[in-house]
């Protein structure tokens, strides 16, 4: 989290696997890493370039960290620009102590289940 915070590729890079792999699904709702992003550097640069982007919504990122199915995750929320709300859950795998594949759900149909966050979960978390 601190360095995705950061905004440094190079802070970030250090703790992605240099295989590491993104995959998102939005059922085609929002923008997503439909296909793989694979390598430290694009995956680095995909991840800074969506927080950087995140300020442009009308309400600011909520997060709070979460078990998905049994593994180190996040769920993050805010208000996209069109006024739909973007609620997502992001899934982690780490092996040597580092990220080797993230996993990125924010299609609405599948998220219909998981519980709304508290306001008082913000971005950046405070854990």
């Amino acid at each position: 989290m601190a360095a995705t915070r950061s905004g440094e590729l190079a802070e970030l890079v250090r703790v992605l696997a240099p295989d590491v792999v993104l995959v998102g699904d939005s059922g085609g709702h929002f923008p997503a890493a439909r296909r793989p992003v694979t390598g430290a550097d694009k995956v680095g640069k995909l991840l800074l370039g969506l927080f950087r982007q995140a300020g442009r919504y009308v309400q600011p990122l909520r997060a709070r960290p979460a078990l998905v199915d049994g593994s180190l995750g996040l769920q993050l929320e805010t208000v996209h620009p069109d006024g739909r709300p973007l609620r997502q859950v992001i899934a982690f795998t780490v092996h040597g102590g580092r990220i080797t594949g993230i996993f990125n759900q924010l299609n609405p149909e599948k998220m219909a289940r998981v519980p709304a966050l508290a306001e008082t979960d913000t971005w950046p978390p405070r854990w």
